[in-house]
């Protein structure tokens, strides 16, 4: 009997030490520790990094590589076609922005040989001349994070006032998104070739080159558009020639719009790099509502389109003062 007693106390004891023994690798396996002095000396967290706690026997997960372009960047294959397939777009734009800058004798020459950058672009060269003469060039290149950038830079120091560069999403590249994105980045050269004939403000010389391409026809489209509003009893008055706007930074024709003798409203027009821009504001607060601002492109611009855009945008304030007017009667 006391064989059988201390049987089954041995028992007892080999099933405790086999559960202490479990119970610990269970806690070592389900968390860690931090010595209280590391702790206070460990760099902050960070989100970037991520700690895997693998339990005993247990195989680590493969690292997931990221998939290609999930980054944004292309590979060089993708970015050499991409910019095969912008040419027409690029071609376009270089046209576009040649007329605008003509006014001040600057000229981008064709694209040159494409070629690949260090970091991986693939783009061309063109040529930046000024009175003919070449004083840098403008590089346009798709990049493997998928933008087209330009960059002016000029060939000494003494034209570095022309540098700038800017860019623009390649699935955003229309022609007239690449017309601005030039025009953006050739106004250094535009201010400096003007700068250097004469002591006005490059801006304003730059603007006032560009208006004088299209006073006439903002001219016959304010005759068309007070044809089509006679009826009406409104006119369009112009208030003055063309003046620079220093806020605005561009030339503006501002014009009174009557409705028999009174003037009911004020109409500016506005030539905002390669777009013409109609804005048209009331003097009284309440009737904000009333104003409006449209623009449309420079480039095969009409007479007609441009007073249809004329009467649309006046023809708000033209109608509620003439409802006003009925109801006075």
């Amino acid at each position: 009997m006391s064989t059988t007693a201390l049987l089954l106390i041995s028992g007892v004891l080999i099933g405790a030490g086999l559960t202490l023994v479990w119970r610990d690798m269970h806690k070592r396996g389900r968390s860690a520790f931090v010595l209280q002095r590391d702790k206070q000396g460990a760099p902050p967290a960070s989100s970037d990094v991520e700690i895997t706690i693998a339990r005993p026997g247990q195989d680590l997960p493969a690292p997931v590589l990221p998939a290609e372009g999930s980054a944004g960047v292309i590979d060089s294959p993708t970015v050499t076609r991409r910019w095969e397939l912008l040419q027409p777009v690029v071609a376009t734009a270089l046209r576009q922005v040649n007329l605008v800058l003509a006014g001040a004798r600057v000229e981008i020459g064709p694209p040159g040989p494409p070629s690949r950058s260090i970091n991986g672009a693939f783009g061309a060269n063109c040529r930046v001349l000024i009175a003919d003469e070449n004083i840098g060039s403008l590089r346009l290149q798709v990049t493997v994070h998928d933008q087209v950038h330009a960059r002016v830079k000029a060939h000494g120091r003494e034209a570095a006032a022309i540098n700038a560069s800017a860019s623009a999403p390649v699935h955003e590249f229309s022609p007239a998104r690449a017309s601005d994105l030039l025009s953006e980045v050739l106004k250094p050269a535009a201010a400096f070739a003007l700068g250097a004939e004469s002591g006005v403000d490059p801006e304003e010389q730059a603007s006032g080159v560009g208006w004088d391409a299209i006073d006439s026809v903002v001219s016959l489209s304010l005759a068309a558009a007070n044809g089509a509003l006679a009826q009406a009893g409104a006119r369009f008055v112009p208030l003055g020639p063309p003046a620079w706007n220093a806020e605005a930074r561009r030339h503006r024709l501002a014009v009174g719009i009557q409705l028999g003798r009174d003037e009911i409203a004020r109409l500016h027009v506005e030539r905002a790099d390669l777009e013409m821009e109609v804005a048209v504001g009331v003097p009284d607060a309440r009737l904000v509502g009333l104003g409006r601002r449209r623009r449309i492109p420079v480039q095969g611009m009409t007479t007609h389109a441009l007073a249809e855009l004329i009467a649309a945008c006046a023809w708000p304030a033209i109608e509620h003062f003439g409802h006003a007017r009925q109801h006075m009667v």
